[in-house]
């Protein structure tokens, strides 16, 4: 169906009209001219683009997939090597959460007070929020509580299950000892590999992000710190995992009989090299405070997922 034009404005009628007025009389017989038709509407511009939200500029899509967890030949804890399926699409932080992000969420009144270096704790001496000039550092010395807090009030978001995390970690890497494939690191290749580890005696984590994206285009997650998952640890959990989606004893509940830690994931800096093997598992109290523990938060592309 075509629409009517429309009516011609007050000020164009009059332009119409002076300019016919002026115009010499047509000869006789002559049949007069008639105004011109006024144009059509020029078409408005396209709306612009709503902005990125902050998570979208710090997040990267991950697709649903499925993986082999854990190894044949590593430690007791990481055995059977299973199949597992991450059903469900993930948002995931590109990096760890920086120590300026953490503070901006302290000052908005959504986290509580990091611990800072200068407290007394000597393992607390790397520790970066509110440290000027480590803004763009990890954010460490962090409980688990703290990192829950911040990825579900600051990021509307969680944080990632240990089977998630290996997922990510992976980017379907079939069989692969390390981020970067089954070399092992070394102080001579650690360059090449953009990983800190303490064999090297490395002063600490670097801003991020300090390593290549892997495939999924996430940096980071080796060589910077390491980093809390939502799961309780359990060094036999492998054995009766579920294959769909494990979320770790108890699912990963705020309590968990006879279960006292949680778990991380990715060596870091403070961790010698043989502890940098994707499938490595660390467990620590969730309220254990370390310069070499941070997190990065994850989001359920369904936000009903998210806890």
């Amino acid at each position: 169906m075509r629409h009517a034009s429309p009516a011609p404005t007050l000020l164009a009628v009059l332009a119409v009209g002076a300019a016919l007025a002026c115009r010499p009389s047509s000869p006789q017989g002559a049949s007069s001219e008639t105004a011109p038709e006024p144009s059509a509407p020029i078409a408005p511009a396209p709306s612009p683009a709503p902005p990125l939200t902050p998570a979208e500029e710090t997040m990267v899509l991950v697709p649903s997939g499925t993986f082999e967890m854990g190894s044949t030949g590593g430690a007791a804890d990481e055995r059977p090597s299973h199949p597992v399926e991450i059903s469900h699409a993930l948002l995931v932080d590109k990096t760890e959460v920086t120590a300026g992000e953490y503070a901006r969420c302290e000052e908005d009144g959504l986290c509580t007070r990091a611990q800072r270096p200068s407290e007394g704790d000597p393992h607390l001496g790397e520790c970066t929020v509110g440290v000027k000039g480590l803004e763009s550092n990890p954010a460490s010395c962090i409980t688990w509580s703290q990192a829950r807090s911040f990825c579900r009030r600051f990021r509307g978001g969680r944080l990632p299950t240990e089977a998630e995390w290996e997922y990510i970690a992976r980017a379907g890497a079939t069989g692969a000892r390390y981020i970067w494939g089954a070399e092992a690191p070394s102080c001579e290749k650690k360059a090449r590999f953009r990983v800190n580890f303490r064999s090297c005696k490395d002063p600490g984590p670097r801003p991020v992000p300090f390593s290549p994206p892997n495939a999924f285009g996430v940096h980071d997650l080796t060589g910077s710190v390491k980093e809390w998952t939502l799961d309780w640890a359990d060094e036999a959990y492998y054995a009766s995992s579920s294959t769909r989606d494990p979320r770790g004893p108890c699912e990963g509940a705020d309590a968990c009989p006879g279960h006292t830690r949680r778990v991380l994931r990715g060596g870091g800096w403070t961790d010698d090299a043989d502890l940098l093997p994707l499938a490595n598992r660390f467990f620590l109290s969730p309220d254990a405070r370390f310069a070499g523990v941070g997190f990065r938060c994850v989001r359920d592309v369904d936000p009903g997922r998210n806890p």
